[in-house]
């Protein structure tokens, strides 16, 4: 999920998706709500978008077929967050 996603802010009880001792770390204080990584809908972890590469920081380690569901997703979400916006050029010269 990304930063400040509703399902984290929006409800007085978390722990259906995340437990207490795993908030600590998605919200850390000072306002901070880090992008979360989701394993059959419990946050499991973190994830960062830096440059043009997607960091995961599980909290434990995963199952292998977990790890492999989660890097499977962030390489389906890679082309979405390396976009960049086309430079823009005037198709024709400029009125005299």
């Amino acid at each position: 999920m990304p930063a400040y996603d509703n399902a984290l802010l929006g409800h007085a009880d978390r722990t259906r998706i995340i437990s207490d001792e795993d908030r600590k770390q998605v919200m850390p204080g000072r306002a901070l709500v880090h992008s979360t990584i989701l394993v059959d809908g419990f946050v499991r972890g973190t994830w960062t978008f830096t440059g043009d590469d997607i960091r995961l920081a599980p909290f434990r380690p995963l199952a292998k077929a977990e790890q492999q569901a989660v890097d499977d997703e962030a390489n389906r979400m890679l082309p979405f967050l390396r976009y960049r916006e086309p430079e823009r050029r005037p198709l024709s010269p400029p009125a005299r």
